[in-house]
């Protein structure tokens, strides 16, 4: 489909529905769950847009959803036994780094595209250089100078480098899918938490997926979903596009394919409870979190049209 960005969004923002819109725009007609995309994966275009959007504005977004995470799931570290912690359909890996600063959990990020993979990694090191140059600055503030110019890239301390490669190691990537997950004799309950974050729609057969993300889990451990409703408001859901996303309209594309595919709530608790799956509560997406979000001009309405969905086993 091509788009004229001032025509398409003209067009998108009169419409009065979900089902308007991926019938004026993809000619369609939306029957419940519809899959629009031919791949599950993110590639090219769109995954180099969605890193940009969430380098750009979504930074303190990652850090209240990793920081809900481990109000809902009640994580708590372990020096013991290190958490084992699975993030599927990581994309660009920004929350499973976000994850890694906020536990001492080993943190392994999944996904379909070799293209995510590709920047996540890329977003490893970028991080890497990041905490180091942090800590060269509370070193600053606390009286010490470097003689060197470009400190974090010279390497100035091995304990800086020891720092932030403790933190950013701990956090591993792998292009992978959902539906082999668990296989004979390998990876069985392997991960003491799953995290699914707006990724449980890309997935063509989300009860599989579902499957072998509780079947990965060790006895008592926890899924955290969180992800986007499909008969949420449609006014709050097109003001969810926000300025950012409509600079590219192939992410505006990609979010309409993507809201085709979300569950129901109902249609969630109903497919768990078909895997035998009844450790779950599902409660609307606010954050447990009282701190404020400052995501420039892009808002998630979370509260509005996000569920989170936490699954003990």
């Amino acid at each position: 489909m091509t788009l004229n960005p001032p025509t398409f969004r003209r067009d998108l923002e009169h419409t009065q529905s979900l089902a308007e819109a991926i019938y004026t725009f993809f000619g369609r007609t939306l029957e419940e769950r519809l899959c629009i995309f031919d791949s599950e994966a993110m590639e090219g275009e769109v995954a180099q847009a969605y890193n940009d959007l969430g380098l750009q504005s979504r930074r303190e977004t990652y850090k209240r959803i990793a920081e809900d995470f481990r109000l809902r799931t009640q994580y708590s570290d372990d020096p013991q036994h290190q958490r084992r912690i699975l993030e599927v359909g990581c994309g660009s890996g920004l929350l499973t780094l976000t994850l890694a600063e906020q536990t001492i959990g080993m943190i392994f990020g999944l996904d379909v595209s070799a293209d995510m993979i590709a920047l996540a990694n890329k977003n490893k090191e970028n991080k890497r250089q990041e905490i180091m140059e942090k800590i060269i600055r509370e070193y600053a503030c606390g009286g010490y100078t470097f003689s060197l110019p470009n400190p974090a890239a010279r390497d100035p301390m091995p304990e800086i480098v020891d720092a932030a490669s403790a933190i950013t190691g701990r956090a591993r990537f792998v292009q992978g899918s959902v539906y082999n997950l668990t296989r004979p004799g390998k990876n069985e309950k392997s991960m003491d938490y799953v995290v699914c974050r707006n990724a449980l729609h890309r997935f063509r057969d989300p009860k599989e997926a579902l499957r072998q993300m509780h079947s990965i889990l060790r006895d008592g451990g926890k899924i955290y979903i969180r992800d986007l409703k499909r008969d949420a408001d449609w006014k709050t859901v097109l003001d969810r596009i926000g300025e950012s996303r409509w600079k590219t309209p192939a992410l505006v594309r990609d979010y309409l394919g993507a809201m085709a595919a979300m569950l129901t709530v109902e249609e969630l608790a109903t497919t768990l409870r078909e895997l035998d799956i009844n450790r779950f509560t599902i409660t609307d997406g606010s954050y447990k979190s009282d701190a404020t979000t400052s995501t420039l001009d892009f808002k998630e309405y979370e509260q509005a049209i996000e569920y989170v969905c936490v699954i003990e086993k």
